[in-house]
């Protein structure tokens, strides 16, 4: 009898853990809207060199305008960083 209470108990343990494991987590409640942030780092040309640097740069900017990021750019020959919507920067030191 011991052991029929045993093996009952032991089943019904494994069993509301593997329920409790497949169960959908609890969501957290949002606090604030995380705004995504992009940023596009040229080297010694321009984001109006009409190549790779301009058709990223206007990537960027839809970006900006489809999702609603915000976006620095840094030109890494003058190491000055364009802000434009963004309140942070991307900083070289971060490169």
């Amino acid at each position: 009898m011991k052991q029929i209470a045993r093996t009952l108990a032991s089943g019904l343990i494994l069993a509301s853990i593997l329920l409790a494991a497949c169960s959908p987590a609890a969501r957290a409640t949002p606090t604030a809207a995380v705004v995504q942030k992009v940023c596009q780092v040229t080297g010694t040309n321009t984001v109006d060199d009409k190549s790779f640097n301009q058709n990223a740069y206007e990537g960027v900017k839809q970006a900006e305008v489809q999702f609603g990021w915000s976006s620095d750019l840094l030109n890494r020959s003058s190491r000055r960083i364009t802000r434009s919507t963004s309140t942070h920067s991307c900083s070289p030191s971060a490169m």
